[in-house]
């Protein structure tokens, strides 16, 4: 039963997530009869599966909303915003609810009791009765002009014995039919076995159902396309002239013409049992597992790769290649199952953007691009928060008051955009705003007076906006319960720099801030660089690589300011042995590994470089976290542990022990 109560849980809170979806597309375009219907299809369903596992208290709460949008669905209310803010706040409470099916505590019954009497209020205003229905009141007239639209569905429905098994209860089907329209539904017992020969796990009963309802076919299947090829499904469509004359529903036997001797029916659907199943829904402990073993197999695949090197016999050579060739095939299908589309975290913003703008009293216009962009499922759920910190300074710090941005030249409201997109191997996701921008120098001067740099200090405009990530550091003016506590931001780009992400930020004041987070596709296995320093491996990440070559190769290296010329063009190196404190080897012999920083070019010196390596990912442990350089360890072929270099943190370490040292 427990299995069951997950798969309620779980069903429910993608439902509701959908169910707010719509709600804010509903605001934005209130006379859609599709979103509408897809409100109540939501809020009906939640209600059928709530009171078939004896969730009462919900089943109860969501047939009051259902109520109010049959009014709406009906024609006899208007989507208000009143009813919109009421209903959002009712679907924040049925989260929890869902989320906490068997907790009624005090919290809950109060806010319970305050959104009925809201719904009644508002309702009585608009001198509506909830306890009746909205088909009582229409008008004759208004019958007539609903009946023409409706179409007339016969449905065979006989699920395969061993449907259970999969977690799928045919009555939560039935409930979404009923939600389409007027349902008359008759339950067929007659291959139902003595009771000395049921088996409880079996599903005996078919079910004959007449549909009269304005959706499309499509609607009506996709209610059964998760047990497409579990059942036997029949679908006729009855046409309008021969409805009344045609289809009888006598005792508990439905009986319709034989649709090859009029043309009154066309079969849309017959039966059939070689249909394949096109999607399934995996938990997600499932995918972190097959990652898991991937990753595994992927570092047992280096070992093998070393002993065919260490034994050259030609077919232990040919298996390590088949392998290696299948690994990686099978590494790219377990990532593009774990690969989630952007757009599917992107509601809560929705919603913070339209419930903090109201608070704020601002008008903002939140607009998407790219959301079909794919990320690590594992990348997204670290992003969350962070994007939501970041919206929050956008809105409170950067759009400005209506008085303001028309005193500016501007429109009215606000624009934020959420813009994602794939650039080589990595995804991008801007937030760009139009509002007040953010001034460098007021950054500088501030960075100046907590003493974090030297007053004659030269810094391009990239650098002072790095400031901005610093602890504490905060140029608000005012502190309110939004934002302006100077603890924030830091926490973001540590967030970030966790799923080994980077973030930057430019603007211009009066016309708006951009802020860019790279990230790459996947967080568990890298392309990387294994390079050897002071006697000990390291890898490289890859995507931050732009060349190597050897020193000898260079036209100078100057050890007293840490620069080398390279192309004509000075390029400022860190000596990986002299960072970790190691005995560094003669010049002539190391090789220098050329990469990016900030979008400059940087040099990292290393004894020598071994070759491309593909890393597993693997945390140092709770003694190491403190460690801010390394990402992470990998087990390499021989069974040596490799440290993985996250450069970016080199480099910012470096320069901050320099930026230091001047100040003092």
């Amino acid at each position: 039963m427990e299995q069951y109560k997950d798969n309620y849980i779980e069903e429910s809170l993608e439902l509701l997530s959908e169910l707010e979806k719509a709600l804010l597309l509903l605001e934005i375009t209130p006379n859609d009869p599709e979103l509408i219907q897809e409100v109540f299809r939501a809020l009906h369903t939640i209600k059928g599966n709530s009171s078939m596992f004896g969730f009462a208290i919900v089943a109860d709460f969501t047939h009051y909303l259902e109520s109010v949008y049959e009014y709406i669905r009906n024609g006899q209310l208007k989507i208000t915003k009143p009813i919109l803010n009421i209903t959002l706040a009712a679907v924040d409470h049925l989260f929890t609810l869902v989320k906490h099916p068997d907790d009624h505590n005090q919290v809950l019954s109060e806010t319970h009791l305050a959104l009925n009497a809201k719904m009644d209020s508002l309702l009585k205003e608009l001198n509506v009765n909830p306890a009746e229905t909205g088909s009582q009141f229409l008008s004759a007239s208004q019958n007539a002009e609903l009946s023409s639209k409706l179409k007339t569905y016969v449905i065979h429905f006989a699920p395969h014995q061993n449907i259970f098994y999969n977690g799928t209860n045919p009555l939560t089907l039935l409930a979404e039919l009923q939600a389409l329209g007027n349902c008359q539904i008759v339950c067929n017992t007659a291959d139902v076995p003595l009771l000395e020969n049921i088996e409880p796990t079996y599903c005996y009963t078919t079910w004959d159902i007449t549909l009269q309802t304005e959706a499309e076919l499509e609607a009506i299947q996709k209610i059964f396309v998760f047990v497409t090829g579990q059942c036997t499904l029949d679908i006729t469509i009855v046409q309008p002239e021969a409805q009344q004359d045609n289809l009888q529903v006598r005792g508990s036997e439905l009986t319709a013409p034989d649709p090859f001797a009029t043309a009154a029916f066309e079969k849309v659907i017959g039966s059939d049992k070689s249909n394949v199943i096109s999607s399934i829904r995996v938990p997600s402990e499932k995918l972190d597992t097959l990652m898991s073993l991937v990753s595994e197999l992927i570092t047992l695949q280096a070992k093998l790769g070393t002993l065919a090197e260490q034994n050259p016999q030609s077919e232990l050579l040919g298996v390590s290649e088949s392998f290696e060739k299948i690994l990686t095939r099978l590494r790219d299908n377990a990532f593009s199952l774990c690969l989630v589309p952007v757009k599917t975290m992107l509601t809560p913003f929705n919603r913070l953007v339209r419930d903090l703008a109201g608070e704020l009293n601002k008008q903002i216009e939140f607009v998407t691009e790219g959301t079909d962009t794919e990320l690590d499922k594992n990348i997204i759920e670290g992003l969350s928060d962070p994007l939501m910190h970041l919206l929050r300074n956008s809105i409170d710090h950067g759009i400005e008051d209506e008085q303001t941005r028309v005193s500016l030249g501007k429109r009215k409201q606000g624009r934020i955009l959420f813009k994602a997109y794939c650039a080589g191997t990595n995804v991008y996701i801007e937030i760009q705003d139009d509002g007040k921008g953010i001034d460098p120098e007021k950054i500088k001067a501030k960075a100046i007076e907590k003493g974090l740099i030297a007053k004659d200090e030269a810094l391009t405009e990239a650098e002072i906006f790095n400031l901005i990530f610093l602890p504490g550091f905060s140029t608000a003016e005012r502190i309110s319960t939004i934002s302006g506590r100077g603890v924030g931001m830091d926490v973001v780009k540590r967030k970030i720099e966790s799923i080994r992400g980077q973030i930057k930020i430019s603007s211009v004041v009066n016309r708006g801030t951009t802020i860019t987070i790279k990230l790459p596709i996947t967080v568990s296995i890298i392309d990387g660089l294994l390079v050897q320093v002071s006697g000990a491996p390291f890898v490289i990440p890859l995507s931050s690589v732009e060349r190597c070559l050897e020193a000898p190769a260079v036209q100078q290296i100057s050890r007293f300011n840490k620069v080398l010329i390279l192309d004509g063009q000075q390029v400022p190196y860190i000596d990986l042995a002299e960072e970790f404190g190691g005995s560094p080897a003669d010049d002539r012999s190391r090789e220098v590994v050329l990469a990016y920083f900030e979008e400059k070019r940087i040099a990292f010196m290393v004894d020598s470089v071994l070759g491309k390596f593909q890393a597993v990912l693997k945390p140092l442990g709770l003694l190491y976290q403190t460690i801010q350089n390394i990402s992470g360890a990998t087990i390499l072929g021989d069974g040596n542990i490799a440290l993985v270099l996250d450069t970016n943190k080199v480099a910012e370490q470096y320069l901050q022990r320099k930026r230091s040292a001047h100040v003092s």
